[in-house]
C-alpha cells in the first residue's frame, strides 16, 4: 500500500496528514521521486459555529481573528477553538464580561489559574456535560495560553 492510498482510506484525519511528513522523510531517502503534497481537508468540513454558550460579541472577534490571522490553518482553527473555551468560561464565571476590552489582569489571571485546573473536554462543547477526570496536559495548558496572548496581540495590531 502506497501513501497515497492509505490518503485516500477512511482513515483518521492525524494519519491522513502524518502521509506529508512521512513522505519528505521517503524523499530525502531517495524512496520516493518527490514528496507529498499537504493532505487539507474537504471543503465539507467547516468551521464550527457552536455559540450557544458563548457570548455573540465574544464570539464577532474570535471569528474576525481567525478570518484576519495569517498563521497556518490548522493552528488558525485551534487557536480559534482555544478562544471559544475561554469564551465559554467567561460566560460561566464572568457573564458580564463580553469583549476583549473588559480583560483586566485579574480576569487574565483567573483564566491562568482556571487553565491550571481544567479538565480534558471541559468548555470545549457547548453540548457536553460529561468531561473525563483528566487534567490537561501541559502542551494543552500552554496551548491555551498562547492562543489567548496571539489574540490579544492581534487585538493591539488592530
Amino acid at each position: 500500500m502506497s501513501l497515497e492510498d492509505l490518503r485516500a482510506k477512511d482513515c483518521a484525519l492525524c494519519l491522513k496528514q502524518a502521509t506529508f511528513m512521512i513522505s519528505h522523510a521517503f524523499a530525502s531517502l531517495g524512496i520516493m521521486p518527490k514528496p507529498l503534497r499537504p493532505y487539507v481537508d474537504s471543503p465539507k468540513k467547516r468551521l464550527l459555529e457552536k455559540t450557544q454558550c458563548v457570548g455573540k460579541e465574544w464570539f464577532s472577534w474570535c471569528k474576525r481573528s481567525h478570518d484576519t490571522s495569517t498563521i497556518r490553518p490548522s493552528t488558525k482553527r485551534s487557536t480559534y477553538y482555544r478562544l471559544l473555551v475561554a469564551g465559554r468560561w467567561l460566560s460561566v464565571t464572568h457573564p458580564d464580561i463580553s469583549r476583549p476590552d473588559q480583560w483586566t489582569r485579574q480576569v487574565a489571571s483567573e483564566y491562568v489559574a482556571a487553565i491550571g485546573c481544567f479538565r480534558a473536554g471541559q468548555f470545549v462543547d457547548d453540548q457536553r456535560t460529561n468531561y473525563t477526570d483528566r487534567p490537561l496536559s501541559t502542551a494543552s495548558k500552554f496551548g491555551h495560553i498562547a492562543a489567548l496572548r496571539c489574540f490579544f496581540t492581534d487585538l493591539l495590531l488592530w
